[in-house]
């Protein structure tokens, strides 16, 4: 068996880095809509107009959940690979990961509510994105790379099959 060695290079362990979350996004169907809900919760951000402090509330919300499904996902693959036959252990490790991922989520929905939660700036914010060209522009493009980051594992799927 190979030595395992640390990479030499800060450039080598973030290729590392982004390959496993593009290798993530491509494969874990929650991690793809939880990035999608994100980038689209930012982009109303910006037109509730909300404040740098607020900001990086957002941030931090979106990131909770983004990390705590790809643990999720590591938790479920190191258990799938560690035992193939059932184990209540190995069912109880996975649960627990995905009410980790649950948290956070319901943790994020509450800190949405805290920042959004005026009406009056939601329609504000609304009639901003679609009275205005390039709001609309942008909305569409961002829905329109949505669909395509929700539509990565068919698109791999499909290449797969045809090798």
């Amino acid at each position: 068996m190979k030595a395992n060695k640390k990479n030499k290079s800060l450039i080598i362990s973030m290729s590392h880095a982004i390959k496993g979350f593009l290798d993530a996004l491509r494969r874990e169907r929650n991690l793809r809509i939880h990035v999608c809900i994100g980038n689209l919760i930012c982009f109303f951000a910006y037109f509730y107009g909300i404040s740098r402090t607020q900001w990086a509330i957002l941030f931090m919300a979106i990131c909770i959940v983004i990390s705590s499904e790809l643990f999720n996902s590591s938790i479920e693959k190191a258990v799938d690979t560690a035992t193939k036959e059932f184990r209540t252990d190995a069912m109880h490790a996975k649960d627990f990961a995905a009410a980790a991922t649950l948290v956070s989520a319901i943790f994020a929905v509450l800190v949405g509510i805290a920042l959004f939660g005026n009406i009056s700036k939601i329609i504000s914010a609304l009639a901003a994105i679609f009275t205005s060209p390039i709001g609309l522009l942008v909305l569409f493009v961002l829905i329109f790379i949505d669909l395509g980051v929700m539509t990565i594992n068919i698109k791999f799927r499909r290449y797969r099959r045809k090798k």
